[in-house]
């Protein structure tokens, strides 16, 4: 088990976090959250929330690990599960908002899951949508961005992935699809 802490003061991101994740419910390819709790240390009381443990770490580990290369088998699987996710998340009527190889974990078993949801947003919202942009800015989609016209549409969760060289692509969940699952549009995730 993984336990995300911080000052109870300040927990308003977690506890979004634990309430998107109860809301949505069990996927095989979002990580799970075992509940939450109140602790004491050093006199300060910190809100935890206890999650699944990825014992193989985040995506963005393993791409440095391996020189910021993925053969293309892993990509296939990674994006693979990561739609099956995302698919799943918008489903339920929310938005990741925050996609990147840093929220994306890996287990020993081989399976992929989407991690931290202290930023997503139920989808269809349109007085909140035009009034925040959400995410980590350098991941942003630029439509996100200008004027925020889409801000939490399905469609802007994109996924930065590094690729040979110095540059950095991003890709649509279209484009994953492409790379997950090939040229037939009639595969089903």
């Amino acid at each position: 088990m993984a336990v995300k802490s911080c000052d109870s003061g300040i927990s308003a991101s977690l506890k979004s976090e634990k309430q998107v994740l109860d809301q949505i419910g069990f996927c095989p390819q979002i990580i799970r959250c075992f509940g939450d709790g109140y602790s004491v240390e050093d006199g300060e009381t910190l809100y935890n929330l206890f999650l699944e443990y990825a014992d193989k770490g985040s995506l963005a580990d393993h791409v440095k690990k391996n020189g910021g290369k993925l053969t293309e088998s892993d990509v296939r699987r990674y994006a693979r599960s990561i739609l099956k996710g995302l698919r799943f998340l918008h489903a339920k009527g929310f938005v990741h908002c925050d996609i990147k190889l840093q929220n994306i974990l890996l287990f020993g078993n081989g399976d992929v899951k989407i991690a931290d949801f202290g930023l997503a947003k139920r989808n269809g919202d349109e007085e909140q949508r035009k009034m925040e942009i959400r995410g980590t800015p350098l991941n942003l989609a630029p439509e996100s961005v200008n004027n925020n016209e889409l801000g939490f549409n399905p469609i802007n969760n994109f996924f930065p992935i590094n690729i040979p060289g110095e540059f950095k692509t991003r890709f649509t969940v279209f484009q994953l699809h492409f790379i997950g699952f090939g040229s037939d549009s009639s595969i089903r995730l």
